[in-house]
């Protein structure tokens, strides 16, 4: 019997303000939403997310600096409404100009489809 528990992971966790840092985020389909442009996200411990950090399209200068990006959620795979099976990265940026990806560590990135470190889609 399938027991539908997606609804105990989050959407997304948005800051709407232009430096984020030192923070354990986890639990969420997108751990960080960056939508500030000029951001500096730098220094966080991300993990338990499908998504670890996403910069939404549009977004400028934003600079995700020296984060840990860990393991995807498991729960992750388990979801197919919201989740595709190869939709689960460490860093997405979709869009955005100007925005530096530098010095981070991405680990564990797992799922049925393809997981990846870094996206950046053209």
């Amino acid at each position: 019997m399938f027991t539908q528990t997606w609804h105990l992971i989050k959407i997304s966790q948005v800051f709407l303000v232009d430096r984020i840092t030192k923070n354990d985020v986890s639990g969420y389909v997108i751990g960080l939403c960056v939508q500030t442009n000029g951001a500096d996200i730098r220094d966080n411990n991300v993990h338990g997310n499908c998504i670890g950090t996403f910069v939404d399209p549009r977004t400028r200068g934003a600079r995700i600096k020296n984060n840990h990006v860990g393991p995807t959620n498991a729960i992750c795979n388990a979801i197919p409404d919201i989740i595709q099976p190869d939709f689960m990265h460490g860093i997405v940026v979709d869009g955005a100009t100007d925005t530096l990806v530098q010095g981070n560590v991405i680990e564990g990135q797992r799922s049925n489809g393809t997981a990846t470190g870094i996206v950046a889609p053209l």
